[in-house]
C-alpha cells in the first residue's frame, strides 16, 4: 500500500473512530486496495486494520456497510461504513 493510500486509511479509521459512521468512495476503496474490483477480501482486510486501529480484536466493535448506488448502475458509486452498535443510530 502507498504512503499516501495508508493516510487516506488512518483519515478514514479516524473519522469512524469519532462519528461511528464514514462514507467511502468506491475510488478511495480500489485506490486503498490498489485494485480494480472492492471484493469480500477487502472488506476483511478493512476489518483488519479496524481491530489494528483500536488496539485489539477486543477493543474493536463490529463493522458493517451499505453500497451507495447510483440509479441502475450495478457498480456501487461509494460505501458508508459504520459501527454495527450503532446502527439503530443511524436515521
Amino acid at each position: 500500500m502507498q504512503q499516501r493510500h495508508k493516510h487516506l486509511l488512518n483519515l478514514k479509521l479516524d473519522q469512524l473512530w469519532s462519528e461511528g459512521v464514514v462514507r467511502i468512495e468506491r475510488w478511495e476503496m480500489l485506490a486503498i486496495f490498489e485494485k480494480q474490483k472492492v471484493t469480500v477480501a477487502d472488506w476483511r482486510l478493512f476489518g483488519e486494520y479496524w481491530e489494528e486501529f483500536c488496539g485489539s480484536p477486543e477493543d474493536s466493535a463490529p463493522l458493517s456497510y451499505v453500497k451507495i448506488a447510483l440509479g441502475e448502475s450495478p457498480l456501487p458509486i461509494g460505501y458508508y461504513v459504520f459501527v454495527a452498535a450503532n446502527v439503530e443510530q443511524i436515521p
